[in-house]
């Protein structure tokens, strides 16, 4: 199933605006539990409007000002609190998988990035303790080439699940800024879901499916195994839509 997940074009709406806006163009909505949508201050409202429509949802972990790889302990302890209480809300909701960030560089932990992956390593875990008896599928994103960005490469997110039952969450924009493409490629059994955008191969600029460099017939083949939802997130609602209709013409082929 092909979902929508743009912060940008939702994060001002009320949250009922929200529901009437995706459902009028998609079957599922990532919502991004952040800002006015901070999925603990929405809660009764999901409750009361989740019936109402006829949408699949996923949430997307709160990530700004939550670092769950930071140097600071009592930092660390409070994002670590808040994705648990994200995914615990996000179960009982019903929704169906939920994507939470790696930690990331700070600038006390700048020059050691080894650590900050160790340290987002058990975080993981102990995000994956607390979890486990939920039921709900649970994937770390793959980061884009940024300063402040770790899991960048294939092996450094294994890195971090390793010994968890916790999966990816595989964006294909992000991949396309690091060369890892064909590396994530390699492990599908593991994707939960996958975040799907366009960018010239450098910076990430969440573009329309076909708008940059990423060989979307190349990827999908190598999905074709992958039977879990496609999340769109490109920055305005025309490019959403846009990228709907190019994904549906490439899945249909």
């Amino acid at each position: 199933m092909i979902f929508f997940s743009s912060y940008q074009v939702t994060s001002r709406l009320d949250l009922e605006e929200a529901f009437e806006l995706v459902s009028s163009h998609f079957e599922g909505w990532e919502i991004v539990g952040e800002g006015v949508h901070s999925i603990a201050d929405i809660r009764s409202d999901l409750e009361r409007l989740i019936p109402s429509y006829d949408l699949e949802l996923s949430l997307h972990a709160p990530f700004s000002d939550v670092n769950i790889g930071s140097f600071n302990r009592r930092m660390l302890d409070e994002s670590v609190k808040q994705v648990i209480e994200a995914i615990e809300i996000a179960s009982e909701l019903g929704m169906g998988s939920v994507t939470l960030h790696p930690g990331h560089l700070s600038p006390i932990s700048f020059s050691e990035p080894e650590k900050v992956l160790d340290i987002t390593k058990e975080s993981v875990k102990e995000i994956d303790a607390k979890i486990g008896e939920l039921g709900i599928k649970v994937g770390v994103e793959n980061m884009p080439d940024m300063v402040v960005t770790i899991c960048l490469k294939a092996e450094d997110l294994l890195h971090v699940i390793e010994g968890t039952d916790i999966g990816i969450c595989f964006d294909v924009g992000h991949a396309n800024t690091t060369g890892e493409m064909e590396n994530f490629l390699q492990l599908t059994d593991k994707f939960i879901n996958v975040h799907v955008h366009d960018n010239d191969g450098r910076s990430d600029y969440h573009l329309p499916l076909g708008e940059g460099t990423v060989d979307f017939k190349s990827v999908l083949r190598e999905l074709s195994g992958y039977s879990g939802n496609f999340v769109l997130e490109a920055r305005t609602m025309d490019g959403v839509l846009k990228g709907k209709g190019f994904l549906e013409e490439l899945l249909v082929k």
